[in-house]
């Protein structure tokens, strides 16, 4: 499958021409590279299997369904928009499945960055809010954003907690299914990132942290230019964590929180 994408890329005649991937499902073998005067175009029915390798998009893909992207590889990219919508990865806010993994993938799509860069640590994961009111992104292990510079993460509207979803009392857009004393979203060693429209539900779970600006362990943390504008946080035992420890604390005069309901 890798050979016949890359002979597709290869066989291009000019810029901008359009590499179609047929319905159903392509296995990669190999690391592909689709470059900047090419455009990877995946309709609906179709998925890409990383299977441990790496697509690499350097413009942008254009996915017209949900759940194109699958395995263990990564896909370094974005959409159309701009963005990394976790959906495509497979998320579903139907609030049965558990989002964990398509959520993690997405990450993987931000490339670890460790200055300020155009190529390392740039895109906004995106969350495309539920298709009913008792839909939201069903989460049990850390949404690890450790080492993703110039990165965001939101969504088009914020979820308040005063709207009543499947649990009869409030809503959401990520609620925690997973361990006691873990943080749900973690920012560590990073410069320069933004959230949006993020509500987080920790389900009365002990221990939990909401939102983790350093890890819970002491070791240096770099945590500087955060900027949130439209967040809440509820039902954790902490709602925004500023770091545990003198060593691994954020730059709190660095970071801005506008319209933060804890």
């Amino acid at each position: 499958t890798s050979a016949t994408i890359n002979a597709a890329v290869a066989n291009a005649e000019s810029n901008g021409k359009i590499i179609f991937l047929n319905p159903g499902t392509w296995t990669l073998n190999a690391d592909v590279t689709v470059p900047r005067t090419r455009r990877l175009k995946i309709p609906s029915g179709t998925t890409i299997n990383t299977n441990g390798f790496t697509l690499t998009v350097q413009d942008y893909y254009d996915a017209d369904g949900p759940a194109c992207f699958t395995g263990t590889g990564t896909v370094i990219g974005t959409d159309k928009n701009g963005l990394i919508n976790v959906q495509h990865f497979g998320a579903n806010p139907d609030n049965s499945d558990d989002d964990t993994a398509a959520i993690l993938m997405a990450v993987k799509s931000i490339p670890p960055g460790t200055a300020f860069s155009t190529t390392k640590g740039s895109g906004y994961l995106y969350f495309p809010l539920p298709k009913t009111q008792t839909g939201f992104y069903k989460v049990s292990s850390t949404i690890d954003l450790s080492n993703r510079w110039n990165a965001g993460m939101m969504a088009p509207t914020l979820i308040t907690r005063g709207q009543s979803d499947v649990d009869g009392e409030r809503g959401a857009l990520i609620k925690w299914y997973g361990a006691t004393n873990t943080d749900i979203v973690l920012l560590h060693n990073l410069i320069s990132f933004e959230l949006i429209n993020i509500s987080i539900d920790g389900r009365d779970i002990a221990g939990v942290v909401g939102l983790a600006l350093g890890p819970r362990v002491t070791q240096t943390s770099i945590v500087k230019m955060v900027r949130a504008h439209h967040i809440e946080v509820s039902h954790c035992d902490i709602g925004i964590r500023h770091g545990d420890y003198a060593a691994n604390g954020p730059d709190v005069a660095s970071n801005t929180f506008n319209d933060t309901y804890i």
